[in-house]
Formats: C-alpha cells, structure tokens, sequence
C-alpha cells in the first residue's frame, strides 16, 4: 500500500521496492532492535514495503504460528511474485539465525539473490559454537550487511562472501521539544532487553552501592521487557525507589518524551552489534555512557560520549560522577551530538540501500 506522501517521505525507488521481499520479525509495535529497524524502513525508506514476518514475540505457541505461516507466505510470494529478485533477510543469532538459514536456502532455490542483514551482538560466540555450519550459510549469500566497519572486518574473515557491506542501522527522524527539568537531578535512561547481558543489574548495583552518595543528585529511567520481576524486587529491596524508575515497555509520546527529557544515554552492555538505542538517544542529543563492545566505539567518540570496559562497574561509577559533575555541559552540546549521527537518518541509510540493489539486480 503506498503511503501518505504528505506525512512520510520515501527514498528507496519503487520500481526497486517492488523487486524486494524482506525477511524479518513483527514489528508493530516494535521491540527490539531489529523490529525498530523495520519499523522505520517501513515508515520512512520503503515506499512499498513487501515483508515477510518469519517469527514473533509472546507465548511459544504464538511464535510458532509465526514461523509456520511465515514461511507459508514466504512459498507462495516464491511462486507467484515474480518482481521478487532479491530476498532481504534481517538475523541475529541463535535461534533467529537458524531460523533464517531456511530462507537462505529456499531463496537460493528460487534462483533469487540473498542479502543477509546480521544484527546479533553475541555473533562471534554463537559462530564458535557451529563454525562450519554457519560459514555454509554465509557463503550461500550474494551479500552479507554489517552495522559498523568492525563487524564489517570480522565477517570478511570467516566468509567467501563475495559483497559484505556496512550499512548503518537506521533511526527515524526526531521528534524535539523543550526540556522540562523540574529538579538538579541527572537524568540517565536505559532502553532495552533487562537482562544480565546488558549490564543493566551492574548499574542497579552501582546505584544500590553508592546510594547515599547519589541522594538528590541522579535517577535512572528504565523502559524495556525482560527479567522485570528482578529488576522491580532489586528496586524495593534496595531502597532505590527514589534513584529507579521502571517505565515498563515504552513507545510512541513516553518514549519521546523520556529521549527529550533525560540527560544521557547509559548502556553498559556486555555483548552488541550496533545499539539502536544508542543511536536513537544520540538523535534527540543525549550523552553516552556505554561499553566498548562491537560497534560502539566506532559510533561514540569522547566528544559524544565516554565508554569503559563491559563488568568494570569501578569504571562506570567514575563515569557517573563525571557526568553528574558536568551535566550543565552535557545539556548544551545537544545539538552536537545530534549532528553526530546525521548517517544513521533514513535517507542516509536508503541513499546506501538503493545502490546495493541496483548493483545486485545488474549483476
């Protein structure tokens, strides 16, 4: 369905849009970073944007309705739509991996070209557990796209890939109002998966450690699905109710109004690809305090951000203080920061699509 030109613009040509079937999971509402990233393809860089939804969140019989119709779907536009010459597939790892390598498979047997879009942080783990079954996967690709240079490297030396590209995630525009400060407070904000994995409990024990320090000076938003139960026990058993707020799952005018409001980003993940929170938090100005782990320190320079090494909860609390010092600072270089992630909008990221397809569909 082509979309309201008066409300969104579009990028990617239509003639090349109609010769695209991706691949990814449900998207609407979006959670998670890829389903982000399709939620804004679709939005604001595809103007037709032919989707097969190949898996779902929710209980384990709803995820496997998901991939059997997905799949299903996926056979019937194999047979019927013939525009399509390039399937787009959108992976992690794990799971979503082996789950893709179907449509890695049955795309090849369709004679049609394959993109593999690889999002997982855990990559290089997960690749060290089956080496030479996912290289036979990789290799089956015309394409491998990569989040960041450093990914971009590491692929190129466990493939026979012909193309592996970086393309960046993409973020939608943003949606700025006035900061509304009511107190002196840091206001630091956390999106994402609560899990160990994402170092969210070493900042609650950063927080729980030095909360008589941290009184009337800091508090941390938390928005996002996971291990609630233990983030939300951790928080009343810890005193922290006035150093923790738990937003629960947010999205649309809460999760505007918490990027236009809080003064940094804070990610002290263990394992990324490349952070689409990150990214987003920059886009409305926010400062970073994140972990030096896959494309971060390509995307957070000092002039943007501070990084430390994933664990080293000494390090964070050091980094926590300087930005509690210099929070007037940090205010003012919004617009700065903003202006660092100009290649991350969706016309940057569509300009780089459009010249991958076109390259793949003359070939």
């Amino acid at each position: 369905m082509r979309k309201n030109e008066d409300m969104i613009k579009t990028y990617i040509d239509k003639s090349i849009c109609d010769a695209i079937l991706t691949v990814g999971c449900q998207y609407r509402p979006p959670k998670g970073g890829i389903a982000q990233v399709l939620s804004t393809y679709d939005d604001y860089v595809y103007e037709d944007f032919k989707i097969c939804v190949n898996s779902g969140s929710g209980r384990t019989i709803s995820k496997w309705m998901y991939s059997i119709y997905g799949f299903y779907y996926f056979l019937i536009k194999m047979f019927t739509d013939r525009q399509v010459r390039i399937v787009h597939i959108h992976t992690a790892s794990y799971n979503s991996f082996w789950r893709s390598a179907l449509y890695v498979r049955f795309a090849r047997l369709f004679k049609k070209k394959v993109i593999l879009h690889i999002h997982g942080g855990d990559f290089k783990n997960f690749y060290n557990e089956s080496k030479e079954k996912v290289s036979a996967i990789l290799d089956m690709c015309d394409c491998l796209i990569t989040l960041s240079s450093s990914w971009k490297s590491y692929f190129e030396s466990i493939t026979k890939c012909r193309i592996v590209t970086v393309i960046e995630n993409v973020v939608a525009p943003a949606s700025l109002f006035q900061q509304e400060h009511k107190d002196s407070k840091l206001h630091m904000l956390y999106l994402g998966l609560i899990t160990s994995e994402k170092g969210i409990f070493d900042l609650v024990d950063v927080l729980e450690r030095y909360k008589d320090e941290y009184q009337g000076k800091v508090v941390l938003h938390i928005g996002g699905n996971g291990r609630t139960e233990i983030l939300c026990d951790r928080i009343v058993k810890g005193g922290l109710e006035d150093y923790i707020i738990y937003e629960g799952w947010v999205s649309g005018e809460k999760k505007k109004e918490l990027l236009n409001n809080c003064d940094i980003c804070i990610l002290p993940s263990y394992a990324e690809g490349m952070p689409i929170s990150l990214i987003e938090a920059m886009s409305y100005g926010q400062y970073v305090i994140a972990s030096n782990v896959g494309g971060i320190p390509e995307l957070v320079s000092s002039k943007v951000g501070e990084l430390h090494n994933p664990g080293d909860v000494v390090e964070l609390k050091r980094l926590i203080d300087i930005a509690i010092e210099n929070q007037d600072c940090i205010r003012r270089r919004r617009q700065e920061i903003r202006s660092h992630v100009a290649k991350y909008s969706p016309v940057s990221v569509a300009t780089k699509l459009n010249a991958l397809y076109k390259q793949l569909l003359t070939d």
